[in-house]
C-alpha cells in the first residue's frame, strides 16, 4: 500500500492508501484508522461491532478489514514513549465528498446554504 493523503477526523487520524501492485479488481483503497489513545479497547469493539452488523443488514457502509494472519480486526501502535498505545484499524474505502469538504463548501457559499433549506 502507498500513502495517498490524510483524512480530515475530529479525534483520530485517519489515512488513505492505496494499493496499486498486485490487485486483482485495479486499484484497491482503504482507509487506516490510528484510534484517539484515549479511546478504550470496548469503545472500538462497539464501533467494530455496529459497522459488522450493519455491512450483514444490507447497509452500503465501510468494511472492517481484518489481518490475514490472525483475523484481528483491531492492532495496537505502541509508541517508543511512555506514551499508551494506540488502536489501528482498516477499513475499506467508500468514494464521494468528504463531510468536512462538502461542509467548508456549504459555509462559503450562500447559494450553496440556500439549498439545504
Amino acid at each position: 500500500f502507498e500513502f495517498e493523503k490524510s483524512l480530515p477526523s475530529e479525534r483520530d487520524q485517519n489515512f488513505l492508501l492505496r494499493r496499486t501492485e498486485n490487485s486483482t479488481e485495479g486499484e484497491e483503497r482503504i482507509v487506516l484508522k490510528v484510534h484517539n489513545s484515549s479511546d478504550s479497547p470496548d469503545f472500538v469493539q462497539l464501533q467494530n461491532l455496529a459497522l459488522e452488523r450493519a455491512v450483514a443488514g444490507g447497509a452500503s457502509c465501510q468494511r472492517l478489514l481484518r489481518t490475514l494472519d490472525t483475523g484481528d480486526a483491531v492492532v495496537p501502535l505502541a509508541p517508543e514513549d511512555s506514551k499508551p498505545a494506540s488502536q489501528c484499524r482498516a477499513l475499506s474505502f467508500l468514494p464521494g465528498r468528504m463531510l468536512a469538504e462538502a461542509a467548508a463548501e456549504v459555509s462559503a457559499s450562500r447559494e450553496a446554504r440556500d439549498q439545504l433549506f
